[in-house]
């Protein structure tokens, strides 16, 4: 049906794996991208004693978040870990399309209802705008962003800013630059992470 030198020349150029997909009819057992299905599937949390998303961080446990900035191009997204041994993942919320001000006032709703230790943030796609607008206490459209009994955040190596005193402030954002070398050293870090099941996903339904 098939010319040999075609499939010949398919299995000399083709990952093992593909090629059994396209030409010997075989379903492949794993993806072939950087973070394997089977490593994702493994290190999800399943049966009774497994672990769900959360709406509310747990009393007495602390979290960390994630934010990516994107408004029109890209999905502005939120992570919400909880720490421990394993770590968990236990929030994810995204938006496209937002104003700022819009995403700047959830991360203050998800510190009030998780223990927010620390935030790590892309410094790229919109960064520097949000830092400020999370300190804002309402916008010029009316939002409420900031309470006024709620802590200035800043940066964990910025000194006290002028005009408040110590204990209206906290440190606990990082603006980080998402360079080449970060963002391979940061991969192969969550890679090992998974794998070690240091990292847990959620158990999932209907799956």
């Amino acid at each position: 049906m098939m010319d040999s030198k075609l499939i010949e020349g398919a299995k000399a150029t083709m990952p093992r794996q593909i090629f059994d997909m396209e030409y010997n009819a075989e379903f492949g057992d794993d993806s072939l991208g950087f973070f394997k299905a089977k490593d994702i599937r493994e290190a999800t949390s399943s049966g009774d004693g497994g672990f769900e998303v959360r709406s509310q961080g747990v009393i007495g446990r602390q979290y960390v978040m994630g934010v990516d900035p994107a408004r029109t191009t890209d999905r502005f997204s939120i992570s919400i870990v909880e720490s421990g041994n394993p770590s968990k993942i236990v929030y994810h919320w995204t938006c496209q399309g937002e104003k700022f001000s819009h995403s700047a006032a959830k991360i203050r709703q998800l510190m009030r209802d998780f223990n927010i230790v620390g935030i790590n943030m892309d410094a790229g796609g919109g960064g520097y705008a949000v830092e400020e607008l999370i300190n804002v206490t309402k916008t010029p459209e009316g939002i409420e962003i900031r309470k006024e009994d709620e802590k200035v955040i800043l940066r964990i190596d910025q000194d006290r800013v002028h005009g408040l005193d110590e204990d209206q402030c906290v440190r606990m954002l990082n603006l980080q630059n998402f360079t080449i070398n970060w963002i391979e050293e940061a991969n192969a870090f969550l890679q090992k992470n998974i794998e070690d099941r240091s990292i847990m996903f959620p158990k999932t339904y209907g799956i």
